[in-house]
């Protein structure tokens, strides 16, 4: 594979990534993991309330390279025993959509060339 064909790959997968399909199927994952709200409060079902518009607002700045992810909420977890505390990050909603996207896109893209070796050459 060359080095050409590798780009032509990465565009294919950021493209992949942008489609409204590809984000839907990302958000089903995440609602089947539940999970609690980012730091802006956001609810997987308030999400879906509107996901058409949350979709179509995260391909327009995924396409335009505005995307920017929200900081996490801390949270603190007892350890078990009372030995102290674990920290926990929770990405918004919207964030673990786009994470569940580009974790998918991965996944497609390490099955297509399983068993190629890539080299790079300058």
């Amino acid at each position: 594979m060359s080095r050409h064909d590798l780009l032509i790959d990465e565009s294919r997968l950021f493209e992949r990534l942008c489609e409204t399909g590809w984000l839907r199927a990302a958000f089903k994952r995440v609602k089947k993991n539940k999970g609690s709200p980012g730091i802006d409060g956001v609810t997987v079902t308030e999400f879906e309330s509107r996901l058409d518009e949350e979709l179509r607002q995260l391909k327009a700045e995924l396409e335009s390279w505005t995307y920017q992810p929200c900081p996490v909420r801390r949270v603190e977890i007892p350890k078990p025993g009372g030995k102290g505390i674990r920290l926990l990050g929770v990405p918004t909603v919207r964030d673990r959509v786009v994470e569940a996207a580009l974790k998918r896109s991965k996944k497609r893209s390490k099955k297509r060339s399983k068993g190629q070796v890539f080299t790079y050459s300058k």
